[in-house]
């Protein structure tokens, strides 16, 4: 007999559909075959679905950003970042955008992690296209959205 699973938070929907999760992983396996990079940073649990499943695909590393409000405190480790602090350049998954702090939060954590030697290549949010079939794509300057803060720049941050 079937059954229903029962999720609440819409986020989760997606990722823990396993047929459009399959089929998102397919697609951004297609996206991402000419792009040059070698990890994925991700953020939450709704990335913690997706991005190791995807890095499997493509044969990437992964960097796994926590929030910096004391979760890692209350998690199994007392590191905010671990992963490949040796890699050049890297991709950003997250579920979807709405003030764009995650995604600044991560690309902020990972040059700190990094020395200021990776480079962000952009971000891949996946929520739209496993919900809808929205189209998939790499935001390599993430100005595709207008934030309240303004249009998201991968630029260097300097370390203090």
């Amino acid at each position: 007999m079937a059954h229903t699973p029962q999720i609440q938070s819409a986020y989760l929907c997606a990722p823990l559909n396993p047929r459009k999760l399959d089929k998102f992983l397919k697609k951004a396996k297609d996206v991402l075959k000419l792009e040059q990079f070698d990890a994925i940073a991700f953020r939450g649990m709704s990335g913690a679905l997706v991005a190791p499943l995807l890095a499997h695909k493509l044969h990437k590393t992964l960097i796994m950003v926590r929030k910096g409000d004391g979760e890692s405190v209350r998690s199994h480790s007392m590191r905010n970042i671990e992963g490949d602090d040796a890699a050049k350049r890297y991709l950003i998954v997250d579920d979807f955008l709405a003030s764009g702090n995650t995604v600044r939060d991560i690309a902020r954590e990972v040059h700190y992690f990094t020395g200021g030697k990776a480079e962000c290549i952009g971000a891949m949010l996946y929520y739209h296209h496993i919900d809808s079939g929205d189209p998939l794509v790499v935001d390599k300057l993430c100005a595709t959205w207008t934030y309240p803060l303004g249009a998201l720049k991968f630029e260097p941050y300097a370390l203090p």
